[in-house]
This record gives structure tokens, sequence and C-alpha cells, in this order.
């Protein structure tokens, strides 16, 4: 008898779990998937922010340094305006002097906005010709990712050289750029200086306030399309 009775307890333990247990366990489990889920997603984001950013502030930095090597040696700057497409220019002159080809140089910034649209990526780059001949079509694109739209103050302006004030010219580029997700934009506004540059300077004045040079440099007729 006390054998029949010890079968049955064992038979009795191994009948398993009850339905109750069971939705309990794979309430437990799924909580746990959940979670680990929601950390590897945030992870995941976290990691493509930190690359879009970087990515970003490599290709700001490299807008900046290419235009603070150029303008440092120009003589004169134009004040920025819209070519009749809606792009935004500038441009500046550098003397033959200031050049290792001893040729006097012109250069031109363009920022392409995506139809004009804010949160749309435009392109910014520049050309470079020698002075009196026909600027080249082809342009070096610089970044692919900049947002905003043209205006006379982005992302290129002028501080015109001011007796008093500053003596030298000065270019003021304003960019936000990077993948247009909150959080993943590089925003930056640096000032470049134009030492050859003087109150004298052949395009630093507006008298009519229209917002273009009296006299601008390197400006043949389409040079702004």
């Amino acid at each position: 008898m006390r054998q029949l009775m010890a079968l049955k307890a064992r038979a009795q333990d191994d009948q398993g779990f009850s339905l109750l247990e069971l939705i309990v366990a794979l309430g437990v489990f799924s909580l746990f998937i959940a979670m680990a889920i929601s950390t590897f997603s945030t992870i995941g984001n976290a990691v493509v922010t930190a690359r879009s950013r970087a990515n970003s502030a490599t290709g700001v930095l490299d807008v900046f340094q290419t235009m603070d090597r150029q303008v440092r040696y120009a003589d004169s700057i134009n004040f920025a305006g819209l070519g009749a497409s809606g792009d935004a220019y500038i441009e500046f002159h550098v003397s033959a002097s200031a050049t290792t080809t001893g040729i006097a140089t012109c250069t031109q910034w363009r920022y392409v906005p995506a139809n004009g649209t804010v949160g749309v990526p435009g392109t910014i780059g520049f050309r470079r010709w020698n002075e009196g001949a026909t600027p080249p079509s082809g342009w070096q694109i610089k970044e692919t990712d900049v947002d905003g739209a043209a205006s006379r103050i982005y992302p290129f302006s002028l501080t015109p050289a001011t007796a008093g004030i500053s003596k030298l010219q000065q270019i003021v580029l304003s960019i936000t750029a990077g993948n247009t997700l909150p959080g993943n934009t590089t925003l930056a506004s640096v000032g470049f200086v134009a030492r050859n540059s003087s109150l004298s300077s052949q395009s630093n004045i507006d008298s009519n306030g229209d917002g273009n040079s009296d006299n601008p440099v390197c400006y043949p007729a389409g040079v702004r399309p």
C-alpha cells in the first residue's frame, strides 16, 4: 500500500504547470522581451544620431576650413545676394600679389536650396576663376545636407569695413547641416576676415541700401544665374 501511495504522489508531482502558472510565466517573459527590445532600440537610435551628428559636423568643418583659407587673402568682398534662380551667392577677389600664381582670382560661393523649402537639405559649394576669364560651369560641392531657404542673410552675409568698428571686411557664414531629424543637425555661424581688405575696398559700399555693392568685384554678366 505504501508503495502504491508513493507512486500516486510521484504521478501528481509530474502533472506539470497549471494554466494560471503558464499565463504568469508568459507575462513575465513578454515583459522581459519588451524591455530588451526597447533598450536595443534606444541604443541603436543613439548610435545613428551620434553618427549623423559626427558626419554633419565633419562636413560643416570642411566648409568652414575651405572658406577660411580662401577669404583670408581677399582684398574685396561683394555683398551677398540672390540670383535669378533663388540661389544665394557671395563673391570675393584676391589680388595677384596674394596668389601663388601671380594672377588675380575670383571665388564665388553658392547655396542651392532644395526647392526653396525649409527642412529639405540643400547644397553649398564654390567655384574659382582667374580675373577677367569666364567663370567655369563646374562647382566643387562641399556639403549636401544644408538646411534652410536661401535669403540675403542665409547662409552668407557681408560685414562691411566700417570706421571705428572694423576696418576689414568679413564674411559671416551661418549654416545648419545634417540629417533634419531633431538632434541630428549641426548649427554653426563663423565670421571670416579678409585681411587684405579695407575701408577703400572696391565692393565695400552700398550707398543706396539695396543690399548690393555699388562697385562689385568678380561680377561679369550672368555670374549669379
